[in-house]
C-alpha cells in the first residue's frame, strides 16, 4: 500500500492561496510532463493581472537571479524545467549521501495555464470559467492525487516498512526544524539564501513585508476599492469590499460547502486517475447545486472583470505601489545596494 506523503495539504486551501496571488507551479493532466501551449494577453484581450515593474523590482531580480528582461512562455517554461531538473538532482545527491535511493519527480509544469483556456484575468476567461473556483480548468483540485500517481518513488516505497518509510521521508522532509531541514531544501537553495538573508537584513526584510500592509491602508487604495465596490452593487452584487474578498470571503466559503459534501469527498478519495483521468465525478446530488453556484461565480467574475476595467483598478493600485516602494528605495538605497553586494558574493562562493 503506497503511503502518504507529508508534501499533500489540503487541495482547496493551496488553489485558494494560488488564485489568491496569481502563481504556482502545475496543470492539469496525468501526463505532468507534457508540452503546453500558452496564450498570451495583449491590447484586444486585456488582463485585469497586468504587472508593471516597480522601483524594488530590479532590486528583488537581481537579488534571486531572475532574468531582468521579460521572457515569453517558451522562454519561461524552458528555464523552469532546467531549474526543477537542477533542483531534483540536488535531492538525489543529498538523500543518496544518507543512504537513500530518491528517484527525480517529473516536471510538473505551471499553475494557470492549461491547453484551450484564455488566460486568467481576461474577459473571456470570466465569460467561461469565471474565476477558476468550481471551473478548475488547471486540475488543481485533484493535483496532488495526479502527483502522488505520478511519483516515480511509489514503487519504491511500497518495499518499505513503517520504520524504513518514516527514515525515508525524515531524510526528505525533514521534521520540521532548523536542525533537520530535510533534502527538499536541497533542491531549493533559495530557501536556505532567504533563511540567511533574514539574519543578516532582519530590519530591512521586515520593513518591505509592511509595504504591502502600507499599500492596502492607503487613502487611495481605499478610494480605488470604494469605486469598484460602488460598481459592483450596481451589477447586484453588494457589500464586497474588493476583489481578494470577492475570491477568499465570498466564492471559496460557498463553494467549499458543496464540495465537502461526504459524497463528493468519497468520490475524491476513491477516484483512480489512471483509470479516469478527466477526474472524479459530481455525485449527481450536487449538479444543481454546482450549476447554481457557477452561474453565480461566473455572473461575478464577468462583472468583478467590466468594474475593474471601468474604475481602471490594476493601473491606479499599482502607481499606489509604486509611490510606496519608491519612498522606500530612497530611504533605504544604501542596505538594499549592500544586500546586492551581500547576495552576489554568497552565489560566487557557492
Amino acid at each position: 500500500m503506497h503511503r502518504v506523503s507529508q508534501r499533500r495539504v489540503n487541495s482547496t486551501t493551496r488553489r485558494q492561496f494560488l488564485l489568491t496571488i496569481i502563481a504556482g507551479l502545475f496543470i492539469a493532466g496525468c501526463a505532468l510532463d507534457a508540452a503546453v501551449a500558452y496564450p498570451e494577453s495583449d491590447a484586444n484581450n486585456p488582463s485585469i493581472f497586468e504587472h508593471t515593474p516597480g522601483p524594488l523590482d530590479n532590486f528583488q531580480l537581481a537579488f534571486w537571479g531572475a532574468a531582468l528582461e521579460p521572457e515569453t512562455q517558451a522562454e519561461l517554461q524552458a528555464r523552469l524545467r532546467r531549474e526543477h531538473r537542477d533542483n531534483e538532482a540536488r535531492v538525489v545527491a543529498c538523500m543518496a549521501e544518507q543512504g537513500f535511493t530518491y528517484f527525480p519527480m517529473p516536471f510538473p509544469g505551471f499553475a494557470f495555464y492549461a491547453p484551450g483556456v484564455p488566460e486568467l484575468g481576461t474577459r473571456e476567461f470570466a465569460v467561461g470559467w469565471g474565476m477558476g473556483v468550481s471551473t478548475d480548468p488547471w486540475g488543481h483540485d485533484t493535483w496532488f492525487m495526479r502527483q502522488d500517481a505520478s511519483d516515480p518513488n511509489r514503487e519504491l516505497h511500497a518495499t518499505m516498512s513503517s520504520a524504513e518509510f518514516a527514515a525515508w521521508e525524515l531524510a526528505l522532509m525533514g521534521d520540521g526544524s532548523t536542525v533537520s531541514r530535510g533534502c527538499q531544501t536541497a533542491r531549493e537553495p533559495g530557501f536556505n539564501h532567504a533563511q540567511a538573508l533574514q539574519q543578516e537584513f532582519g530590519a530591512l526584510m521586515a520593513e518591505r513585508s509592511r509595504l504591502v500592509d502600507l499599500q492596502a491602508r492607503d487613502q487611495r487604495t481605499l478610494a480605488i476599492n470604494a469605486e469598484w465596490e460602488s460598481c459592483m452593487a450596481d451589477h447586484g452584487f453588494s457589500g464586497i469590499r474588493d476583489p481578494m474578498s470577492l475570491i477568499n470571503q465570498v466564492l471559496f466559503p460557498q463553494w467549499n460547502v458543496i464540495r465537502n459534501d461526504a459524497a463528493w469527498v468519497a468520490a475524491r478519495t476513491e477516484w483512480d486517475c489512471a483509470a479516469n483521468p478527466a477526474g472524479p465525478e459530481v455525485p449527481a446530488a450536487l449538479h444543481s447545486q454546482v450549476a447554481e453556484f457557477r452561474a453565480l461565480e461566473i455572473a461575478m467574475a464577468v462583472a468583478d472583470f467590466e468594474c475593474q476595467i471601468l474604475v481602471d483598478f490594476n493601473r491606479r493600485h499599482e502607481a499606489v505601489r509604486h509611490d510606496i516602494e519608491r519612498d522606500f528605495v530612497k530611504r533605504n538605497r544604501y542596505e538594499l545596494e549592500l544586500m546586492l553586494q551581500w547576495a552576489q558574493a554568497r552565489t560566487q562562493s557557492s
